[in-house]
């Protein structure tokens, strides 16, 4: 829980990754400073460090670390307000991720790819991505990204005005975080969507 000391860390590792030379690392790190920087608000240092990742790792061959890169930013341009962009890069996270063939990484840009057309006014495709994420996520038991799915859902259905679909979904999620016992660690947008 202490974002703070995550971002000294990882910011630390990344200077001596960039320091040896040492690309994959560097970008790896790149990708998790990423995420800690947007965790601890600063959007636009975040933002940042997914188009390092990214940068790093253009032009080189389709891997897990290349689609988890381009997924990332497609998450942060989505969470800044870019869903054009963010839908860009998504489907570019899904092409390299079949090509590695890491499904993870896949359910992971479909759903930010789902949100984004929803939001550019692809509602029933936004849905049917996001049924596709769900599946991808469940299949790989890839669970924050599962809570990810179901809380992107509740957040489309809810800004389209469908709040019965709405509901029904964020109680099915709720239901999976119960059965997997992370009540206390997992699923929280899904929790606080739910309520809302």
């Amino acid at each position: 829980g202490d974002t703070a000391e995550a971002v000294t860390l990882a910011s630390a590792a990344r200077e001596t990754a960039r320091a040896s030379g040492d690309k994959g690392t560097e970008a790896l790190l790149s990708e998790r400073l990423g995420r800690y920087l947007w965790e601890l608000g600063d959007a636009a240092g975040s933002l940042a460090a997914d188009r390092a990742a990214v940068a790093l790792l253009a032009g080189d061959e389709p891997s897990r670390l290349r689609a988890r890169a381009e997924a990332a930013l497609a998450a942060g341009l989505l969470l800044d307000g870019e869903s054009t962009d963010a839908a860009e890069h998504a489907r570019r996270a899904i092409d390299i991720a079949r090509a590695a063939e890491h499904a993870a990484e896949e359910g992971y840009a479909l759903t930010t790819l789902g949100v984004a057309q929803a939001v550019n006014g692809e509602l029933d495709e936004g849905l049917a991505t996001l049924e596709r994420a769900r599946t991808i996520c469940e299949d790989c038991g890839s669970l924050e990204e599962v809570f990810r799915v179901y809380a992107s859902e509740t957040f489309v259905l809810t800004t389209a005005g469908r709040l019965q679909e709405s509901l029904d979904v964020a109680y099915a999620g709720t239901a999976k975080v119960r059965q997997l016992g992370l009540t206390s660690t997992g699923g929280g947008a899904l929790l606080v969507n739910t309520a809302s």
